[in-house]
């Protein structure tokens, strides 16, 4: 199905032809499967056919163009296009606040002052790359660390 789409998207490959004057089967029909596809690509929008319909006998009635939408070229696309970035919770944090978080919990640590004064020296210096993946992990930490995760989780959403 991702060729099929690909197909539909790419109408310079096909030189903008309908999808008549594609695939055929050895009797020069059209064959079942396109138009099964087409229309599971075109229920889950990933494209939109002009009309496109089985009918009683199961024969398929339709008519051009097939064009890909929005979200069939996010599907295509390596990495998912307006679509993922729509779903993507962004969260802004402070570096200076975050790395002044990081520093305190240092500071609360039990462990040699040698070692204190190294790790906050580091943490003090650490470019935003390696502060944005530290947040991940630390928030990964943070939430499977919580005490009663479930019930905090269900006050939290179902109040």
């Amino acid at each position: 199905m991702k060729d099929l789409l690909l197909w539909i998207s790419d109408t310079a490959s096909h030189h903008g032809h309908p999808i008549s004057k594609g695939e055929r089967d050895p009797d020069g029909n059209i064959p079942d499967a396109v138009f099964e596809d087409i229309k599971y690509l075109s229920d889950h929008g990933l494209c939109r056919a002009a009309y496109l319909e089985q009918h009683h006998n199961m024969d398929w009635h339709w008519a051009e163009p097939v064009r890909i939408t929005t979200e069939g070229r996010d599907w295509l696309s390596a990495d998912g296009g307006l679509t993922a970035e729509k779903k993507t919770l962004t969260i802004r944090f402070d570096e200076n606040q975050f790395k002044d978080l990081l520093l305190s919990k240092v500071d609360e640590a039990d462990a040699p002052e040698k070692e204190k004064s190294s790790l906050k020296e580091a943490i003090s210096k650490a470019p935003t790359t390696v502060l944005q993946a530290a947040l991940t992990e630390v928030t990964k930490a943070g939430i499977s660390f919580l005490p009663h995760g479930f019930q905090w989780l269900e006050k939290l959403f179902l109040g």
